[in-house]
């Protein structure tokens, strides 16, 4: 926070570019400029025309924005998760079936874990 407030104070005095990094805090945190990092990020993690891609969607409650991954009829999905400077990877399963396996097959990846998950 301190950070972004000497910035901000160092362009009161210049409001041109202020405006300019306000435009550009909004293209930033737009669905389109999450959709395209996606986007790029998948084009060299996955490469499988059975893939299902949901839409890029903004989390409820949280500054964030997500998509999920998915083959039909496969109870286990990933979800890649974009915060201000990452992308994080889950993958994610119902309830019911996080206890039941110890490797999971998504298409030609295959996962491997050692816990029982969180929900």
């Amino acid at each position: 926070m301190e950070t972004a407030l000497k910035i901000q104070n160092s362009l009161l005095d210049n409001q041109e570019n202020y405006k300019k990094l306000v435009e550009i805090s909004k293209i930033v945190n737009s669905r389109e400029w999450n959709a395209t990092k996606f986007k790029i990020i998948l084009s060299d993690f996955v490469k499988n025309d059975k893939l299902i891609m949901s839409d890029v969607k903004k989390a409820a409650g949280f500054s964030s924005y997500y998509v999920s991954l998915y083959f039909e009829e496969q109870k286990y999905w990933l979800e890649l998760w974009s915060s201000d400077d990452s992308v994080k990877l889950y993958l994610c399963c119902k309830d019911e079936d996080k206890k039941t396996k110890k490797s999971i097959n998504f298409g030609h990846q295959k996962f491997e874990y050692e816990t029982n998950w969180g929900s």
